[in-house]
């Protein structure tokens, strides 16, 4: 049985007795005018000011954390290892506390000296400068938290702290999202109800969990730095910046969003974040899909009600409605800067390659046929086919040979350089080693001889040619870039599409969208780092990588297709690829998981 907070006042007012931790028992209590210990309120504890030589914060237990344990230990290791400074030291001391005759664990966390958000906000909220750059930290906190690929969970104004400096601190890390413990439900119910999605329950724990608080309180600050007055008339600064609960639930019949929408520097911003309310929380795009609107979103419009989908059926799935009304279909964004915001995403609009039909090689069929006059006839004719096919070949790999030999000449002239190939929004792969896919020759790539290639090659064609997707198309180890890429750009489909063909490009649910279908793409490689000892080896050497792409563009696996035939070489082709960016692929206007073919040149 926890103790209740009058027992914890009762015995914090000795910490030479109370507290066996050093630190805190040196310590005084901070107190009321009363001369009582002054608590500090949360949603299960109860934290107390302990002033020594250093400022700690006590955050004593009012009811029971699921495996607090198991989740300060994760917390603490990552403390140790971090010097962001976002978080401050926090550690677990089990049975830290005398309350009565018996032990308690607590929290020992370094104070930190700083204003709640919210009332930082209604002291500045005049400021329309101040309240600008306020929602570009707010901003610059979302991305961090999502670098380091961890959540706070219950992102609020008590939890955001504004130091004197106007940096952000966060406090309160009972329900941090680590990768350590993402097998762990959310124990705080769902976090501060006026700064979370209608839509989140306890079981979604994970690194995505802040996407909508940040959104709320960006949109909130944005409003606030154009209309101070909004604070007052809406009661700002009372457990929220701006927006409650029932803003979320019902965004057509909120006056709060009735009133941003008739404000032109954030029409865009209140459109987007009144569709992300009715969607559902596992559809909330990543922050910088928010800012550039590469989602699926409608226009906003007052007193119209847009039902929420419980959840999103099949032919729905990566949007945010399952059915778009005809009358508020969203148009794409339109050129030029915004006002306030980042320029709407304009991706050039590419088509998946689509590898023409070429017929794979079949030899005349041989029928029985007792008449041995008609049998050599057709093996007659077979033999002529098939010497006539492979003079082909010969042709082809002598043509090949020299390519390779004219581009092994000028590489060795060259700086490293890299080449890439796009291929179409596929299904994610898995992140585990490959099946070999038919459209990959089964003999490792390092060890291909210059018939095999070319036989591979044409294997990967003819199979391509019988599938129903599109089937990205790959190179092999004796052609050199040049003939690669040439071969690729063959087989694609390199047709221009106009910018009013694009604006005019439909989803599959008839609603329009800015990136219908794009293709996944390499924006930037990093510089192969190549040791020391194989330098003089990597002149004229690449190496050709699969690279898997998780929906928001980072790297979910890699492999060699191509090896440069050095291991270390190939582990430098595989360190770029990964430390490289790229463009997510969209399919429909929904990001979704792509691949990308790479070749790095030595």
């Amino acid at each position: 049985m926890l103790p209740k907070g009058d027992q914890y006042v009762s015995a914090v007012q000795h910490p030479q007795i109370a507290f066996q931790d050093h630190d805190l028992k040196s310590s005084s209590v901070e107190t009321r005018p009363t001369g009582l210990p002054k608590p500090y309120s949360g949603a299960f504890t109860i934290t107390f000011h302990l002033i020594g030589t250093r400022d700690w914060a006590v955050r004593c237990f009012t009811r029971e954390i699921d495996e607090v344990k198991q989740r300060y230990d994760a917390i603490t290791r990552f403390l140790r290892i971090t010097s962001d400074p976002l978080f401050s030291r926090a550690e677990l001391l089990q049975q830290g506390m005398l309350v009565g005759a018996h032990r308690h664990d607590i929290i020992k966390m370094e104070w930190v000296h700083g204003e709640q958000l919210n009332a930082y906000i209604g002291r500045r909220v005049n400021d329309s400068a101040e309240m600008k750059r306020l929602a570009d930290r707010v901003l610059a906190l979302g991305s961090r938290l999502n670098e380091l690929g961890m959540a706070h969970g219950d992102l609020q104004h008590g939890n955001i702290l504004v130091t004197a400096a106007g940096d952000l601190r966060l406090v309160d890390y009972d329900d941090l999202y680590l990768p350590d413990i993402a097998g762990l439900r959310f124990s705080n119910g769902t976090g501060q109800e006026n700064y979370q999605h209608p839509d989140r329950s306890p079981s979604d724990f994970n690194a995505d969990l802040d996407r909508f608080s940040i959104f709320s309180m960006y949109v909130g600050l944005r409003a606030l730095a154009v209309r101070p007055d909004l604070w007052t008339r809406f009661d700002g600064g009372d457990e929220r910046v701006l927006f409650t609960k029932h803003d979320y639930a019902d965004p057509e019949g909120s006056a709060l969003f009735r009133e941003l929408d008739g404000i032109a520097d954030i029409k865009e911003l209140v459109d987007r974040f009144a569709s992300v309310c009715k969607g559902t929380f596992t559809a909330i795009p990543s922050l910088d899909d928010f800012l550039d609107g590469r989602f699926h979103y409608v226009r906003f419009v007052p007193g119209v009600v847009r039902t929420r989908p419980s959840a999103p059926p099949p032919s729905a799935t990566g949007t945010l409605f399952a059915q778009q009304p005809p009358q508020m279909g969203w148009p794409p964004p339109q050129p030029g800067p915004q006002p306030g915001f980042r320029q709407a995403y304009q991706a050039p609009f590419q088509t998946p390659y689509q590898v023409p039909y070429q017929a794979a090689y079949q030899a005349p069929t041989r029928k029985r046929n007792p008449a041995p006059i008609i049998v050599g006839i057709l093996i007659v004719l077979g033999i002529i086919f098939v010497n006539a096919h492979a003079h082909r070949s010969h042709a082809g790999t002598r043509v090949a040979r020299q390519q390779t030999q004219q581009s092994v000449t000028t590489a060795e002239s060259q700086p490293p350089t890299f080449q890439e190939e796009t291929s179409a929004p596929t299904t994610p792969l898995p992140t585990a080693s490959p099946t070999p896919r038919p459209t990959m020759s089964p003999t490792p790539a390092s060890t291909l001889t210059p018939s095999q290639a070319d036989t591979t090659t044409a294997a990967t064609l003819a199979q391509a040619a019988t599938n129903d997707t599109p089937t990205p198309i790959r190179s092999v180890s004796h052609r050199d870039t040049q003939a690669s890429q040439a071969l690729a750009d063959a087989a694609s489909d390199t047709t221009s599409v106009t910018a009013t063909q694009r604006s005019a490009s439909y989803d599959s649910n008839g609603g329009s969208c800015s990136t219908p279908t794009v293709s996944a793409k390499l924006t930037s490689l990093a510089q192969p780092v190549v040791p020391a000892d194989v330098a003089a080896l990597a002149a004229g050497k690449s190496a050709k990588l699969l690279v898997a792409l998780n929906a928001d563009g980072t790297v979910k696996n890699l492999w060699v297709l191509t090896s440069s035939g050095n291991d270390a070489l190939d582990v430098a082709a595989q360190n770029a690829a990964r430390a490289s960016s790229y463009r997510p692929a969209y399919q429909a206007c929904a990001p979704v998981a792509g691949t990308v073919n790479v070749t790095v040149s030595f």
